[in-house]
């Protein structure tokens, strides 16, 4: 059975999949959580909160690409030389190059890194929306003479070489992943008869809705929330500001009905549990529609400041911070800064919070290579491996862990460029 949950920003779909988990998890049932895999551990640390230690373990709190992962080991699937960036790099210009001659659009800049870099990007799109070289070629050939339709021959030529490459020396490719395990989810058990919930998504890939018909077939409910007023099959609700919400429920259901899925009602949710201040609630209203009203009553929750710049907008922000704390006590880490393009904030940001001597914590995705505990051990690791090279040596040193001031790493550094000879 499929079960939409919807209501709009506060309105509680989240507590109310796990009031369902808490009431469920005293059962026999096989319990999901899926969710953006941003969102995984914090939702596992909600799920050790409301549950408890005991009822949480009944829960599996999965990502589509821990599915993945989590049903290859099942049935097999994880074996195999996966593909990284570089190596993708790689095999696709021997592809370019193997097709070069019958380009007509994308053979100009075959030999630029960037141009190899866009071309992948594309080929990760395909992937993303389940577009073969065959859907390709298919689609090309309904098209008349012209750039669109020699673009998309290239790119059917060039994605069609591609994938024999990777075929040919065995490579396992990450971006396949949600495909395969798409084609292969019949084979597992795993979901037999489970209660699955899917939270905290905006919308699907075409990868992942392949995933969610699957799983429709096996469980017992799929119950997906989303973050819409309401979701009905009216043409109008396709335009407004729930559109990719109003579309995912369109899409589900009729996969549903291509199942012959039963369909629950959907479970409307109103009340907003966030707040109660009613100028957050007329802004919650409101924001991104061309009819909202004016709020006129006087309120201290919402501020609205014009600033001369970005400088300035950083230093007022901090400023308020720094104030609110004065005032009214708590801590650094009950405030959220949000700016719709943060690298253009960062070090204007950066540079304003330290002035007034408040801790910041940014968010953003960074290599795990780059933090100093694991350069550590992959360092002292590789070190013993090779031998104790003298590049593995210098990275343990200059990580901060191994004892060593700054000062005298660099001496150690100076020295051993000086001596040219290995530790």
């Amino acid at each position: 059975m499929l079960q939409l949950i919807v209501g709009r920003s506060g309105s509680g779909k989240t507590h109310t999949v796990y009031e369902e988990l808490n009431i469920h998890a005293a059962g026999t049932s096989a319990l999901f959580l899926l969710v953006p895999e941003q969102t995984s551990f914090d939702s596992e640390r909600r799920l050790l909160e409301e549950l408890g230690p005991v009822l949480s373990q009944r829960v599996q709190v999965l990502s589509f690409t821990r599915m993945a992962e989590t049903v290859f080991r099942e049935i097999g699937g994880i074996a195999g030389r996966r593909m990284d960036t570089t190596l993708s790099l790689l095999l696709l210009s021997q592809a370019l190059h193997s097709v070069a001659d019958a380009l007509t659009v994308y053979r100009r800049h075959i030999d630029d890194p960037e141009y190899l870099r866009s071309v992948l990007h594309m080929l990760s799109e395909c992937k993303q929306c389940a577009i073969s070289p065959l859907l390709l070629e298919e689609t090309a050939a309904t098209l008349p003479d012209g750039l669109l339709k020699s673009k998309i021959t290239d790119l059917s030529l060039i994605f069609g070489a591609y994938e024999a490459l990777v075929a040919q020396a065995s490579l396992v490719d990450p971006q396949d992943d949600l495909t395969v395990l798409a084609k292969r989810l019949p084979e597992s058990c795993l979901f037999d008869d489970a209660l699955v919930f899917v939270d905290g998504f905006k919308g699907f890939t075409q990868q992942e809705f392949l995933i969610l018909e699957r799983l429709m077939t096996r469980v017992r409910t799929l119950t997906v929330t989303l973050c819409a007023e309401d979701v009905t099959d009216r043409p109008e609700q396709l335009t407004d500001r729930f559109a990719t919400a109003a579309r995912t429920a369109r899409q589900l259901r009729d996969a549903a009905r291509r199942n012959r899925i039963g369909i629950a009602p959907v479970r409307r949710l109103t009340d907003n549990r966030r707040t109660t201040d009613p100028a957050l609630l007329a802004l919650e209203a409101g924001c991104f529609t061309a009819d909202g009203e004016p709020y006129s009553d006087p309120t201290e929750t919402v501020c609205v400041t014009a600033c001369a710049d970005r400088a300035e907008e950083c230093r007022y922000a901090a400023r308020v911070i720094r104030r609110l704390l004065r005032e009214n006590g708590g801590y650094s880490r009950d405030f959220t800064v949000v700016a719709r393009d943060v690298s253009a904030y960062t070090d204007l940001l950066d540079s304003a919070l330290r002035r007034e001597g408040l801790p910041c914590c940014r968010d953003y995705r960074e290599p795990i290579l780059t933090q100093p505990l694991i350069t550590l051990i992959e360092s002292a690791l590789s070190a013993v491996n090779n031998g104790w090279d003298s590049d593995d040596i210098l990275r343990i040193v200059k990580s901060g862990l191994a004892g060593f001031s700054t000062s005298s790493a660099s001496q150690l550094e100076n020295y051993v460029s000086d001596v040219a000879l290995p530790l």
